[in-house]
């Protein structure tokens, strides 16, 4: 089959969506192995997103297996090698450039595109915030990190103009209004979920949905709601849709479920 078949029976024309709906989806795919990226793949091609965050990656052959069947899709990518770290890619459909905007510490857990589509145009950003980490560094580097991202945030607020935006991943933390509140969780984690709203920033999730959902489950069977999508201010009213798909963490294709935001633009 050639690619502009494949193309044709997968996504339609590139150049000519079925109806004006951004699909996003936002992914934890905790670092797989080339046999459950083929399977993550399958699921990701079923959903025809056209914005793909993936969370969790390393170096490996399941990221090969990302990297070789998204290209062969047409997607433009993005992400940064570290030495020995998790990062995130960003995978767009649309015509695409990079942001220029970087974090100080830990530049390859965030990035950012300009997309655009006829008169569609946005701005996308990712983020992966690392986990508490062991004992003898508890919440270094994720202290760390979540600075260095509220000073990007600034940046972004003064320098991109935060209309059209749209920012996401796997932030590793709740949100002040989550039910159950666990005292786990410090004021300084709760301030960095705020600075998104601080900066003018919605989170969809919220605006469409009154009931209490989990993208991650801990051993005791805790639910925690970790991995958000926030848009900016315009586009709250063009939300429609915004849930997690937990076929896929049931599956075990990831320990996260998958979350989708749908915009009418």
């Amino acid at each position: 089959m050639s690619k502009q078949l494949f193309l044709d029976k997968y996504f339609g024309n590139k150049f000519e969506m079925e109806e004006k709906i951004v699909r996003i989806l936002n992914w934890n795919v905790r670092n797989p192995s080339y046999q459950r990226a083929t399977k993550q793949c399958r699921y990701i091609e079923k959903l025809k997103p056209h914005l793909i965050l993936l969370t969790e990656l390393k170096s490996s052959s399941g990221l090969r297996y990302f990297k070789e069947r998204f290209s062969y899709l047409d997607y433009d990518l993005f992400y940064e090698f570290p030495e020995d770290d998790y990062f995130i890619l960003i995978a767009c459909i649309f015509e695409t450039c990079e942001i220029p905007t970087r974090t100080e510490f830990l530049p390859h857990r965030m990035k950012g595109i300009y997309f655009k589509y006829r008169d569609i145009k946005g701005k996308f950003f990712g983020i992966y915030v690392p986990s508490r980490g062991p004992k003898e560094k508890r919440n270094v580097n994720k202290r760390k990190f979540q600075n260095s991202v509220m000073k990007t945030l600034d940046e972004i607020r003064n320098k991109v103009k935060v209309s059209r935006l749209i920012i996401g991943g796997d932030l590793n933390v709740i949100d002040p209004y989550h039910i159950p509140k666990y005292p786990i969780f410090g004021n300084w984690e709760y301030e960095f979920y705020e600075k998104f709203t601080e900066i003018g920033l919605i989170d969809a999730f919220r605006k469409v949905n009154s009931h209490q959902d989990y993208s991650w489950f801990g051993k005791e069977g805790d639910g925690y709601r970790f991995d958000h999508l926030f848009v900016s201010k315009d586009l709250e009213n063009r939300i429609k849709s915004c849930y997690y798909d937990h076929t896929v963490r049931e599956k075990k294709l990831s320990d996260h479920s998958s979350m989708i935001l749908e915009l009418e633009l």
